[in-house]
Formats: C-alpha cells, structure tokens, sequence
C-alpha cells in the first residue's frame, strides 16, 4: 500500500468509526457519501440516502426563512453552523447540531460539502427532563417565583406570582407595575427597606407589605428574597418568592378578635380595654392634668331580667345595650364588656367632671330606651361611676376608683352617676351641705325663676316663655342647674323645687295679664321632672291654685322629657288626663333624642313638641339633621300639635327653620334666660323693635 493510500485508508477508518454523523454532497447537492453514525442517526442506509438530497430529513420544524438563511450563508460564506432539527425514517424528530463546511476546486467552484451532525436529542431530553422537574417543583410550590434583573429593570416571574398578583405584564413593565400596587401604607415602608438593602452586602430580605390587585382586590404578601451580587458587592439580581398570606392573616385577626374580644356581644373585652387605658395614660404625658375620663357602667337589676324572661332573653338584651353604646360614644372612644352586666367606656379629651357627668347622662338615657326583646319591650336601668385619668394614673387605680363610684351610685338609689375623682370627699361634703341649703331656700322660696321668650320665626312676635329656676347661695354663690336639680331629685326636693317654681312662674303670669304685657294666646312653660309628674301632689297642686283663681285656663304648659313617657305609661296617662281638666296643657321636651314616635305622641297627648337642640343646630351642615326635622315636622303637623325649635342661635338656623316650616322658636338669637324685670324689658323693646304684639 502506497503511503497516499495508507492515509485515506487511515481517514476513511477514522470517518466511519467517529460518533458525529458525517454526510458529504456533491456540487449538485446530492449526498456522496454517509458514514455509519449517520446512518445510525437518520435510520437511512447509505444506500437509501446516496443520489438523494438533504431535503430526505427535512422536518419542516422550522420556518422558511430558517433553511433559506442557513443555504444562502453556505453559497456566500462557505460555511454555516447551527441547530437543526430532522426528521428520521421513522418520523421522530431529532435535534442535532450542524457544522457545514464548502469543499472547494483549484477553479474556486464547491465541489463537495461536509456536514457534520452532533445528537442533541438525548442532551435536550436530560434538558428538558430537568426543565420539567423545575416547572413540577414550581407548580407544587404556592409562592410565586421572580427574577428581577437590576440592571436592564426587566422582572421574570412564575405562573402562580401572575396568579398571585393578578398581572402578566411584559418583563420590561413589572417593576414598575409592581411599586405602583403597593397598598399606599405600605410602599413607603417597603421601599425603605427594600433600599436599605440593596445598599448593604447582606444576601436575604424579607418583608410582608398588602398590594393592590388589577381588580381591586387587598392582598397581604410575604416576601422572601436572595440578592445576588458581583465582586464589588452590588446588587445584580434579585431572586424571590412570593406568598399571598392573605387568608393566614384574616385567621390572625380572628384569632386576635377573638382572644381580645366578648363573645356575646363582639365588644372589646377587658384585657383589650386595660391596653387601651394604657395607650391613653402614655399619651397623657403630653398634657398638664386630666386626660381622659372612665365611665364604669352596672345594669341594674339584670338578673331579674335573666328570672322573668330567660338567659337567651338576658343575651339578647346584652347585645341590644352593646348596639346602643356603640351608637351612643364617639368614633374615638374605647368601649368594653368588663363581664356579666358591667361595661366600661374611656372617653379621649374628656377632662371635665362636668362633660363626663354629661356624657354619662346621655348614656343612661340611650340604655334606658326600651328594648325590643322578642317580641317584649325590656326596660333596664343603670348606674355610672366616673373617674378622670392622667399621665401619672394607675389602670387598676382607675378601674377601682369608676368601679367604688358606681357602686356609691348604686346605694344611693337616686342619682345614678357618680364621680370619683381627688376631689371626691370635698364634693361630698359640698353636696351634704347644698343638700340643706337647698331645703332652705326653698322653705324661704329663696328660688329664683327666670324666663326665655319662645316667638314666631317670621316677625319674632312673643307667643310664649319657658320658666327656668335659677340659685344663688349666700356662700356658695350661683349654683348651677346641672347641680342643684339633680341634687334635688335625689334629696327628695324635687317635687318641692317645682312647686315653687310653679307658684313663682304663675305668679308673674297673673302680673302679665294684669298688667297687659301679654296677649290672650301667651303661654307660659314649666318643666316637670318624671318624679313630680308621677307624685300625687302635683295634680293637689294644680286643684288649689285653679280654685283660687290663680291657674288662667289655657296658659300653662307642663313640659316633660321622654324619659316620663317610660316606666309607668299608665300613670302617666292618668296624670296627664287629669292635668288637662284644669286647662293645663303638655309640651314634650327634647323631642327626638329619646323615646319618640308616632304612637308616644298620640298615646300621651301633648299638645306640642320642642325640637330639640342638638338638630337645630346642625341645620345649616347637615343634611341628615334637615331630614330629621322635616320629618319631625310633617309627623306632628299631622296630629295637629305646635312646635318650638330650641336652641336657636343664629340667624341661619331661623331661616333653615322657616324653610322647614317650623314657625316657632326660642334661643339666644332671640334673648338669653332673664330674671322677671329683664324679662318685661325685653318684651317691651322687642314690640317696639318688631311692631309686632305680643300673642
């Protein structure tokens, strides 16, 4: 053998024995030659394959475009190199990896080409059994997978983060998108610590942050991330998985709720209530004195109410008050069910004994509204202690002193609130002392009684005027209503305190119409606690001074609150039929704050209606409180009962009224309360002043 002939022999050896299949195509494109491994490959022979074109693999896996841009780089370069997938004999696909190479003549024209293949396919098929791996890792994970490229802002994500977030944005949009959703509480937070981060050289992060979905939704996510960096420590990439603990959180909550929470009545429990006292003492330190005020509150009698009706009653009845405090206190306030028939209510700001006195007042009046109960209508009373809280004050301290206080309320059986405060025993001893005096002065009828003039919206004529009492003490000076009125229903005095005010206002009365100040329509109003209207002596009362002549037949008017109306509806009823006898007429007072309705009206039969307050006020900003009134009106104008707005303090509120249809008012636009001679004043001026007589 030549040496020429030993080499080829050596090549041919090598060409048939490699592992890439190797095929060889003439100047005509047909194939040459095939070696063994391409015929393993393709699973043609080289007999089936020789004479025929490239075109007997060809699987059209890919475009066009595709073999046209591979043959024109073959023409023009002499070589291409790339991935081609072809089909076998059978029809399987297979993935290979191609080296085309021009063999060329001594005259530049190509006179064979070779072609190399390399078997991709059981590579691809590890790839892909990897790939596949991943993706069933993937989806048996519930945290949503993402892949953030600091450097070109592009964001890769999984499946289960599009479901998650609820987007499929283009990579180059999400993060952009992502900083967007942020629940507004949260991005800053977030972005802080997502900066401060980014900043350091630490690998992980965590964060849990809400997001707002494309559809409106508030998801609560966990994020837990690994940040990749380069050899100067920079952050490059951010890998992280995403959890929607959403529903983890809302168990949290429920959980919380329910650790912190009554269970009857949903209200605040008193581990939650001491926190809150707490929080309010920490912010005490920003203030010199009082704070806050503590209501203690103790259902009276509720046990009689489990007795007669039954514990399911007893629940219902509990969760009827808890709705009713929930209405009653400020969107500040805290409220809380202590256990069994005690509750409690902390009142931010309040720092007066005189406003938590008053807020207490109005909470009683709420609670002691009849509650519908299954068909039965449950009266339940209650009684209050108070106490006022600082920066210095002690939550057992506080709790204890509002506690000693509405158990003070509660043995003294007439005044159902009580305060307990530093000056606890100095008021006690004020209040034993006033307790006398007051019984003195009105031996002496040291009571003095000042009027307010009721008048027509439209031309301020004088129709009528409310009796108010009014004490001054010697010692202890001028003595508020707010504290000699209530000390005199619980010292027995109120029935006395009425009287007198009743012969002091009559008499001023016959003094009018004596001395022509008055017209004949003039009516003058008395108020009447709901014990003097339930004491037997009242109607005594009213008997002797009709047949002395000393009672004019349509001039007065009693005016009771709605707190009468409750208790003894029957008694009520018969006193006021009585009354009515001597031609004496009733007003209700404070009329839609407490128990009114259509049948109260008709049932106890008053002849007018005083809108109370706390509505006219609110006339010219409140369209809720424009409704009430209009309703209020239009119901007792049916019954054909009159109506006075109290509290009129502006002329905007008259005209509000006016446009209402409410003719009648009294407040301070029109005058202040004023003794007897100030009185006849006014009522002189203001004819002169309107041009008007007086009704």
């Amino acid at each position: 053998m030549t040496s020429s002939a030993a080499v080829d022999r050596f090549f041919q050896v090598a060409i048939e024995n490699v592992s890439d299949a190797i095929e060889v195509t003439d100047a005509t494109g047909h194939f040459a030659y095939v070696n063994p491994a391409w015929e393993r490959l393709t699973g043609y022979s080289a007999a089936e394959a020789v004479g025929k074109t490239p075109r007997l693999l060809r699987s059209n896996y890919h475009s066009e475009e595709y073999y046209d841009d591979a043959y024109r780089s073959v023409v023009e370069q002499g070589a291409w190199s790339g991935e081609l997938v072809s089909r076998r004999k059978d029809g399987k696909l297979i993935f290979t990896l191609v080296s085309l190479t021009s063999v060329y003549d001594p005259d530049g024209r190509a006179r064979h080409r070779v072609a190399v293949r390399r078997d991709l396919t059981g590579e691809l098929s590890r790839i892909r059994e990897h790939a596949d791996r991943f993706a069933l890792a993937m989806l048996a994970t519930r945290d949503g997978l993402s892949d953030w490229d600091i450097a070109t802002g592009e964001v890769f994500t999984s499946e289960r983060w599009k479901e998650i977030t609820g987007v499929d944005h283009a990579p180059a949009e999400l993060a952009q998108w992502f900083q967007a959703a942020l629940h507004p509480d949260d991005a800053g937070r977030f972005g802080a610590e997502l900066s401060l981060h980014l900043e350091g050289r630490d690998r992980f992060f965590e964060a849990e942050f809400r997001m707002i979905r494309p559809d409106g939704a508030v998801v609560h996510l966990e994020h837990r991330a690994i940040t990749v960096r380069d050899d100067e420590g920079n952050a490059v990439r951010v890998v992280a998985a995403l959890a929607d603990v959403t529903e983890r959180k809302a168990t949290e909550r429920r959980l919380f709720h329910g650790a912190t929470h009554d269970g009857l009545t949903d209200l605040p429990n008193r581990s939650l209530f001491v926190d809150h006292v707490r929080a309010a003492i920490g912010r005490a330190s920003r203030v010199d004195g009082p704070a806050f005020s503590l209501l203690y509150i103790d259902l009276r009698h509720f046990k009689s109410v489990n007795d007669a009706y039954g514990h399911a009653a007893g629940d219902a009845l509990l969760r009827s008050i808890a709705r009713r405090l929930q209405a009653t206190v400020r969107p500040g306030d805290s409220l809380a069910r202590l256990g069994g028939d005690e509750f409690a209510v902390l009142l931010d700001g309040v720092v007066s004994e005189d406003v938590a006195d008053a807020a207490a007042r109005r909470i009683l009046r709420q609670l002691e509204r009849p509650h519908e109960i299954d068909g039965s209508n449950l009266v339940i009373s209650a009684t209050i202690g108070v106490t006022l809280g600082d920066a210095h004050s002690d939550v057992d301290q506080l709790v204890r002193a509002a506690d000693s206080a509405m158990y003070e309320a509660r043995r003294s059986d007439r005044h159902p609130v009580a305060l307990s405060t530093d000056g606890t025993a100095a008021a006690s001893h004020r209040r034993a002392r006033m307790v006398g005096a007051l019984r003195d002065a009105l031996a002496a009828r040291a009571i003095d009684v000042v009027y307010q003039p009721i008048v027509r919206v439209r031309g301020n004529g004088l129709v009528g005027a409310e009796a108010l009492a009014r004490w001054t003490h010697p010692e202890l000076g001028v003595v508020p209503p707010s504290e000699f009125v209530p000390l005199a229903e619980e010292s027995q005095l109120a029935g006395r305190l009425g009287a007198v005010v009743l012969e002091r206002t009559l008499d001023d009365l016959g003094r009018w119409i004596e001395d022509g100040l008055i017209g004949p329509d003039f009516v003058v109003h008395v108020n009447v606690s709901p014990h003097q209207l339930l004491d037997p002596r009242l109607l005594s009362h009213l008997a002797r001074l009709s047949a002395a002549g000393r009672l004019p037949p349509g001039r007065l008017c009693l005016e009771i609150t709605e707190t009468a109306l409750v208790g003894r509806p029957e008694a009520v009823v018969q006193t006021i039929e009585a009354a009515r006898a001597y031609g004496v007429t009733f007003a209700l007072d404070d009329f839609g704050t407490g128990y009114s309705s259509l049948s109260h009206l008709r049932r106890f039969a008053v002849s007018t209606v005083k809108i109370d307050r706390s509505f006219v006020m609110q006339l010219p900003g409140d369209p809720v409180s424009r409704e009430i009134v209009a309703g209020l009106l239009t119901m007792t104008r049916a019954l054909g009962m009159s109506v006075v707005a109290e509290g009129v303090e502006g002329t905007e509120h008259e005209r509000w009224l006016d446009d209402l249809g409410c003719h009648l008012a009294q407040g301070y636009l029109y005058a202040k309360p004023a003794p007897v001679a100030a009185f006849n004043a006014w009522v002189r001026e203001n004819q002169q002043r309107t041009g008007v007589p007086v009704a």
